[in-house]
């Protein structure tokens, strides 16, 4: 039997894995973290187990599990053949897709990796895209062994590693006089920047304070151009994997030469930095300016959201706190780099936007597969839908200890959000639009498209992620897997929500009035409209820097 230390529930985007704020997950290898790859069915040369596999017979995957070829204490020997096996029979009753499998004897492959990877559909959305994208597994005790050897950790998408698993850090470091662990939420490991790939360059999105990257005066808009004397595209030629190591996976206490021409600069530099544990900010540039329009001065209340994770929940409540003693008149909420996190919080922050009306009202429902109306697939829980919170609900408070959350009672919010806007963040989006006479204007780019989730479920030592639920809202819409698309019209339908398409703007600070999205929100709340120029397609080769690992779940409920 699966035990719940084993499950944890997350919303799909492109993803990262998914996570909860404040961490990544780490890889250094092809062989730790890997994306799907269905390249090589092979032959089982392992003859000493027979799957008994019978063509559309599906025995319970329970008590499959923990038959391994390679066991430790409280497994039983195996076979490749067994954990293929599991795999069959856990992707026929948890897939949300199920019925487009192909069924494979277990025995006719000759690793689980490659079996999982056929345990997919290979549709395509309307726009061409796989239609899953976010099938993924992970070798858990081969990063335990790294991380015993201090190799690397989590990282800022991956929460729920980070919060719901054994596997401990072994490093601490100081930190204002305290000794801190790398496994403690809200701390990662790497140079506190980070990096986008956009236009084929490397770009930085933004640094935390007080890190390697802060501290080397990196900052938002400088391109990464050299690593260790190799240009970017010569490390891509040799070994793609370098690349992703050095930026998104870094051992701890790992150290790199990096050129950098800083935005605006003619000239490249050097820096060196050295990976550390970094307190990563979720909750960042909540501020209030004061615009001049046609009906006077109106009070913007601005944050800069990155991540739904557990520390996340104070420092909203205290943002918004602050935001209700300056009597804001508008919210602009920056989610362009938020990948997703615990669904709860999403849900919190929608009350505190929405404030009464939304009390009581559905926030997101998740559809399994036909057949799992009635109890959740993994958990056995019963299926019930996510509602507007309007009081904090973190797993370690005691209900006498969760107060009720400030509210503004907003009847429309902006949100700047990207490619990188993912899993809670496009539910938080799409529950607002549940609400009724509630209006999101959207402005930035189409978002990731990841209305799905599933559990992280572990067998043999390896955690599978395979899409098992749809997202949808309190009107039942789920359909934006190619993204949530903003539209300069009132009549939207589908994906489509009223709003701006404008750029990313690297020329300015997050949070500067004159960025060109937030400047797009405060000419809008003026009844200036959008902008005249509108975005030209901004190019994304899709890979390193934007892997399905890279994008956080949604946690849909505490686990002990």
């Amino acid at each position: 039997m699966i035990s719940r230390s084993k499950i944890v529930v997350a919303i799909v985007i492109f993803s990262l894995l998914a996570a909860c704020g404040g961490d990544r997950s780490h890889s250094t290898s092809p062989t730790s973290l890997k994306p799907t790859d269905v390249s090589d069915k092979g032959n089982n040369s392992d003859q000493s187990s027979s799957s008994a596999w019978i063509p559309g017979e599906y025995p319970d995957w329970r008590h499959l599990a923990d038959v391994c070829a390679n066991p430790i204490e409280g497994e039983m020997q195996g076979t490749v053949t067994d954990e293929n096996a599991w795999i069959r029979s856990y992707s026929h009753d948890t897939y949300l897709w199920y019925r487009e499998l192909e069924d494979i004897d277990p025995a006719s492959v000759s690793s689980t990796e490659v079996y999982f990877n056929l345990m997919k559909t290979s549709a395509k959305t309307s726009q061409g895209r796989d239609k899953d994208e976010f099938h993924y597994y992970e070798d858990i005790r081969e990063r335990s062994a790294q991380q015993a050897g201090y190799s690397n950790g989590y990282r800022a998408e991956f929460p729920e590693l980070n919060q719901h698993t054994a596997i401990p850090y072994v490093e601490t470091v100081s930190v204002n006089n305290k000794q801190l662990s790398a496994q403690q939420p809200g701390y990662s490991i790497g140079y506190g920047a980070e990096f986008l790939w956009i236009n084929k360059q490397i770009i930085v999105a933004y640094v935390e304070a007080d890190s390697p990257a802060s501290r080397q005066k990196l900052s938002r808009g400088a391109i990464i151009t050299a690593i260790d004397g190799d240009s970017i595209a010569e490390i891509i030629k040799k070994d793609i994997y370098r690349l992703d190591a050095i930026l998104l996976h870094p051992r701890l206490g790992e150290s790199h030469t990096f050129e950098v021409k800083d935005w605006g600069a003619s000239k490249t530099r050097h820096i060196t930095m050295k990976s550390v544990t970094y307190y990563a900010n979720p909750v960042q540039n909540h501020d209030v300016i004061v615009a001049s329009s046609g009906d006077g001065q109106k009070r913007i209340g601005y944050l800069t959201f990155n991540a739904h994770n557990e520390i996340s929940e104070q420092k909203l409540r205290a943002a918004f706190t602050e935001f209700l003693q300056e009597d804001i008149d508008e919210l602009v909420l920056d989610l362009r780099y938020n990948r997703g996190g615990i669904i709860k919080i999403a849900a919190q922050l929608g009350y505190m936007i929405a404030g009464d009306k939304s009390e009581g009202e559905i926030f997101a429902e998740l559809q399994w597969n036909d057949k799992h109306s009635i109890y959740e697939p993994v958990t056995q829980h019963l299926i019930a839908p996510i509602l507007f919170h309007p009081s904090e609900n973190t797993s370690d408070q005691s209900a006498a200890d969760k107060g009720s959350l400030p509210s503004l009672n907003f009847n429309r919010v902006f949100v700047l959000a990207g490619k990188e806007t993912a899993s809670a963040s496009e539910a938080l989006i799409n529950g607002l639009r549940g609400l009724p006479n509630f209006n999101v204007v959207l402005i930035g780019e189409t978002t990731r498209g990841k209305p799905y989730g599933f559990h992280l479920v572990e067998n043999c030592g390896i955690r599978y992620s395979t899409i098992q639920a749809r997202i949808r809202n309190a009107q039942g819409f789920s359909d934006y897997a190619n993204g949530l698309v903003p539209v300069a019209n009132a009549n939207v339908s589908g994906a489509e929500v009223t709003g701006c398409k404008v750029a990313d703007d690297f020329s300015s600070s997050l949070g500067n009035p004159n960025e060109e999205r937030f400047a797009a929100a405060i000419s809008y709340i003026n009844g200036g409209g959008c902008p005249e120029s509108s975005i030209s397609a901004i190019a994304d080769d899709g890979f390193i820097l934007n892997r399905p690992d890279r994008f956080q779940g949604i946690l849909t409920q505490d686990f002990e």
